[in-house]
């Protein structure tokens, strides 16, 4: 909320935020596309599955832990939303995304789980990274390019 005040008041530092989460989601784009192949073992799998509610809470700290998943949404939401967007147009914003991600990921989990999909995306794997990569890398050189253009 604190950010969203701040990105209100001063519209240079939402621009140097838009650009600046631009970048970054631009390097992951260039480091995901220049992604290599990984060998075939995959690690050890537990032999005794966890159960629902331990699956989703242990996914939820998981991504709500990583950095790198805060910063891509927090500069997609910089991105995307004015500065000037209502609070309650964010809070429904973001319970659309949660809940968005919470279906993606039961639907990856249930897909992944199947020894057919993880053979066929061990295969395909290092080629669907580089596509989504290079996708990323557009968009976001897309939207830099017309906030610099915008003015800091």
């Amino acid at each position: 909320m604190a950010m969203a005040m701040a990105m209100a008041r001063y519209a240079s530092l939402y621009r140097a935020i838009q650009i600046v989460g631009g970048l970054y989601l631009i390097w992951l784009g260039v480091g995901a596309s220049r992604a290599k192949p990984r060998s075939a073992e995959t690690g050890a799998v537990s032999a005794r599955p966890a159960g629902l509610t331990r699956g989703i809470l242990t996914g939820a700290v998981l991504n709500l832990g990583n950095l790198k998943i805060v910063i891509f949404f927090t500069s997609i939401f910089v991105a995307l939303l004015p500065a000037s967007a209502p609070l309650w147009v964010r809070l429904a914003a973001t319970a659309i995304v949660g809940a968005q991600e919470a279906a993606w990921y039961i639907l990856v989990a249930m897909l992944f789980s199947r020894p057919r999909a993880q053979v066929a995306y061990r295969r395909a794997g290092v080629w669907i990274e580089r596509v989504v990569g290079t996708v990323l890398f557009g968009i976001r050189a897309d939207i830099v390019v017309a906030s610099v253009k915008s003015g800091v």
